[in-house]
């Protein structure tokens, strides 16, 4: 019994200090966010859009500021020869001459905040992305994103993720 009292005795001295313990005064604290996103990829018989190398398309990170201003880190593209077809794809030999790249849509999400307001650029390799503005560069693209608006009513610990989809086309030769 004695025993039993000193190992009872003991285990609520050490919870009572876990708990003050959790929450020192001279801690700081951060909080740490991954992401994952299933790939999705339309391909036609002849075209296929990849990450670097024919490789995965790798996602892209966020810099976001406290007000909600952000910019990026690019996400690579390329277009290469689909050497299957359009339902089972395969990576060939990259494009060989111009591609015409496109901004077909985007979006802005947060966990909390309307980012309606937000004045979201993208630009590749340099240029301007924009919806419905065809950029004609060679098969690789590394774009970014960036919001230079700040939004007035965001929290502090905001999630933010924006998603973009990107079109390649061969060019319509005379």
């Amino acid at each position: 019994m004695k025993k039993s009292m000193i190992v009872m005795a003991s285990g609520l001295v050490l919870m009572s200090a876990a708990a003050n313990a959790a929450l020192p005064t001279t801690q700081a604290a951060e909080t740490l966010t991954w992401k994952g996103l299933v790939p999705f990829s339309v391909a036609t018989d002849d075209l296929m859009i990849t990450g670097d190398l024919g490789g995965p398309i790798r996602a892209g990170f966020l810099n976001v500021e406290k007000d909600g201003t952000f910019s990026s880190t690019a996400i690579n593209v390329e277009a290469h020869d689909n050497t299957g077809d359009a339902a089972s794809p395969a990576a060939g030999d990259p494009i060989a001459g111009d591609v015409v790249w496109g901004l077909a849509s985007y979006a802005i999400d947060a966990s909390t905040t309307d980012m309606s307001g937000a004045n979201v650029k993208f630009v590749a390799d340099g240029s301007a992305l924009d919806i419905g503005t065809p950029l004609t560069e060679d098969y690789a693209l590394a774009v970014n994103v960036s919001n230079d608006l700040a939004i007035t009513d965001i929290a502090p610990g905001e999630r933010i993720q924006v998603s973009a989809v990107v079109t390649a086309e061969l060019p319509i030769l005379p």
